[in-house]
């Protein structure tokens, strides 16, 4: 039996979804260069989330998951790296939050957003949950889209700076291994020897 609550949620469903649906007849294309995943997850707006998703496949190259649960979303979370993580509105069992505590702990260089409208008991729910962003869903998709660009791009830089962090870690590590090793192979006899392939090493792995 239909209860006229259930009424109001497909009609309101429907708005959300045909306010998406308009705003794909003048959408721009948009490229993010790699073929990407997004997670959506919502177990309330059903309209807005659907509409989400049709516009994102068919404004860009990114890859789109629609979920209700939090089963659902881990399952997701595990079978492939995750670029966003889209929380769409409120969600109504806070259980389901938990899928953004494990997609932050899989995916360093990714973001999670709130999709929703904007106010006090959405940003409460954000710092709440850990969620790094919030987008205003009232504002057209196409400015969330370049939102997402932009995100995107932060996330790789970062992933890039800290991986060359690493890099230069383990060259340093190595060089002091062929630091202890050059001094050995060269004997308490050879001292001079010894101090100049020290040195040697030094400057090539940048510790002079």
């Amino acid at each position: 039996m239909i209860t006229v609550q259930d009424k109001v949620i497909n009609i309101n469903d429907e708005y959300d979804y045909d306010l998406i649906k308009k705003q794909m007849e003048t959408m721009h294309p948009v490229t993010f260069g790699y073929k990407i995943n997004v997670v959506l997850i919502t177990d309330r707006l059903q309209g807005c989330a659907k509409g989400l998703k049709e516009y994102l496949e068919n404004s860009t190259d990114i890859s789109v998951n629609l979920v209700n649960s939090l089963n659902n979303a881990i399952k997701i979370i595990h079978a492939k790296p995750i670029d966003f993580l889209i929380v769409v509105g409120y969600l109504r069992l806070k259980r389901n939050y938990e899928a953004v505590t494990e997609f932050m702990h899989i995916n360093k260089y990714s973001s999670a957003i709130i999709y929703a409208h904007s106010d006090g008991c959405i940003n409460s729910e954000r710092l709440k949950y850990g969620i790094t962003f919030t987008y205003n869903r009232s504002e057209p998709v196409e400015g969330f889209v370049s939102f997402m660009r932009v995100l995107y791009e932060m996330e790789n830089q970062r992933m890039y700076a800290e991986s060359m962090y690493a890099t230069r870690e383990e060259v340093r590590r190595k060089a002091l291994r062929d630091i202890c090793r050059a001094e050995e192979e060269q004997g308490t006899n050879e001292k001079s020897n010894r101090i100049d392939m020290i040195t040697i090493l030094r400057r090539r792995f940048g510790l002079a």
